[in-house]
């Protein structure tokens, strides 16, 4: 689950 969690933060914080 962090995995996925942090896939998703890092991805947002590249689209920012």
């Amino acid at each position: 689950m962090s995995s996925t969690t942090s896939f998703l933060c890092a991805r947002s914080s590249r689209t920012l």
